[in-house]
């Protein structure tokens, strides 16, 4: 999971950094992120199960349950937060590539 969070962040940097970007350069970044959020899409999966599991053994009150299954699984918070980012980065290159192909 590290390497794709990291993979991610290398590729919003390397479009971040874009000085005069190309349809063809953002197409290739956009190929490379919505291939690793797939990846990461497995890895939330199998955590968002992992919280459901203690919320649904918990015996106590869903508020309870609930505080600890975040505390227990707190990876799934960190992939919601960044993945949503991420696909708000996809639109935004989705946006560029647009623009670009109107101006030609």
């Amino acid at each position: 999971m590290e390497k794709h969070l990291s993979n991610i962040t290398t590729i919003i940097e390397t479009y971040n950094d874009l000085s005069a970007p190309d349809a063809v350069s953002v197409s290739g970044l956009l190929k490379e992120l919505s291939s690793e959020l797939f990846y990461l899409e497995k890895h939330r999966a199998d955590y968002f199960n992992k919280h459901a599991a203690i919320m649904f053994e918990e015996q106590t009150s869903a508020a309870k349950a609930k505080i600890k299954a975040d505390h227990e699984v707190p990876e799934i918070y960190l992939l919601r937060r960044i993945m949503n980012a991420a696909y708000r980065v996809c639109d935004s290159m989705r946006s560029t590539i647009s623009s670009l192909n109107k101006e030609k």
